[in-house]
């Protein structure tokens, strides 16, 4: 069975107990960026958790340069749902891969795209995102797990059109466009 505690608070014990252990027994080998990026993700799910416990909305983003874009739409945390996917332990994997076919899902897809699938639609593990955007890229695995998601959960979905000629400057009118829509 798959926990019900949140992803989020998951990851922030995971990170606290590396950090203590640093601390506790310094390597003169280990490099002093591993401690700062432990500190990093875990400062980042504490906020996201916080964020969730007050009730604010999140985003799920599908494919990469989104991110900074719709910063701008107004205050939303990204749910890193791929990220959270490729985080997981064995167990948990194996576990959410045993939900995902019973949710009648593929399970010959790309993990990365479909092990996030049962903590997303559950609703107890992570946050319920308000909408959902992607974009056309080179992993339509993507764009179909996360459409898909939002099929499951009821949420809107919207994709950006990114034509793959070169070079984007010619296609920025058509992508700003899609944007004002």
């Amino acid at each position: 069975m798959v926990s019900t505690q949140s992803i989020f608070q998951e990851e922030i014990d995971k990170y606290q107990k590396r950090l203590d252990r640093i601390d506790r027994n310094p390597s003169p080998t280990m490099l002093s960026a591993n401690r700062l990026l432990y500190q990093a993700h875990l400062e980042n799910n504490k906020a996201h958790l916080r964020w969730w416990q007050e009730g604010k909305p999140f985003i799920a983003l599908a494919g990469a340069g989104l991110e900074t874009l719709f910063r701008a739409f107004g205050e939303y945390q990204i749910l890193p749902m791929v990220y959270i996917a490729d985080r997981l332990g064995t167990k948990k994997a194996e576990e959410a891969m045993d939900k995902v076919r019973a949710m009648g899902l593929p399970d010959y897809a790309c993990d990365r795209t479909m092990l996030f699938m049962p903590f997303a639609t559950a609703g107890v593990e992570l946050p319920k995102p308000k909408i959902i955007i992607t974009r056309t890229g080179s992993c339509n695995v993507v764009n179909n797990s996360f459409r898909a998601m939002g099929r499951l959960l009821d949420v809107p979905v919207y994709t950006i059109e990114v034509p793959f000629s070169d070079p984007y400057q010619e296609h920025l009118d058509y992508v700003v466009e899609q944007l004002r829509d």
